[in-house]
């Protein structure tokens, strides 16, 4: 069992390595997925209306990319009632 875990551990080191980029990152996916994102972060990227834009600010996108607003691109949109 000990080499089972040291193996699991070293294969997802890289976890450790996230910068707040790459969590904003994975976040704002969960957003879109519909998951649940720790609280800290969910009020951050709850407000991103254009979140490729704030993903790829630094990236050269088109700015149709960058215009896509997060209620067009959430996967499972809520019904409105």
């Amino acid at each position: 069992m000990p080499k089972a875990a040291k193996s699991v551990i070293s294969q997802y080191s890289f976890l450790n390595e996230f910068d707040s980029q790459d969590k904003n990152f994975l976040n704002m996916a969960g957003i879109l997925l519909g998951k649940r994102v720790p609280k800290k972060s969910a009020a951050l990227l709850q407000k991103v209306d254009k979140p490729l834009k704030f993903l790829f600010d630094s990236i050269n996108i088109s700015r149709e990319a960058s215009e896509i607003s997060t209620d067009e691109i959430r996967v499972f949109r809520k019904k409105k009632e």
